[in-house]
């Protein structure tokens, strides 16, 4: 399923203090510019997202498994970002990924995010 439309699936079947919210009843969505320096996973993502290769991967593996333990109450929650800034500064790139070096980048940045300590 494309993201996009995941997330408005998502949305579009929640409810918002007891009542549903649809989000194709609403003519006009306003988006700011968001403060990356109070986002700065966003920012990170961004940049991510630029260099492309096995950066994507990497993130998104050392964020799942911050995340997961940020909710697990191991880390707090500025430390997230901090978490994966680091997995991704140590991260050997691969220019040219296989399948094979994107699962194993992935299974690489979950076991650093797991051992982690600040």
């Amino acid at each position: 399923m494309c993201g996009w439309y995941y997330c408005v699936y998502l949305v579009s079947n929640h409810t918002f203090h007891g009542t549903p919210y649809i989000l194709f009843d609403y003519e006009k969505l306003t988006f700011y510019k968001p403060d990356m320096e109070k986002f700065r996973n966003l920012k990170l993502a961004i940049e991510v997202c630029e260099k492309e290769k096995t950066y994507p991967a990497v993130l998104n593996a050392a964020n799942e498994v911050a995340v997961e333990r940020f909710l697990n109450h191991e880390i707090r929650f500025d430390q997230i970002t901090q978490i994966s800034q680091e997995i991704l500064n140590n991260h050997q790139f691969d220019a040219h990924p296989s399948l094979e070096h994107l699962q194993a980048a992935d299974r690489w940045a979950r076991e650093e995010a797991l051992r982690w300590n600040s």
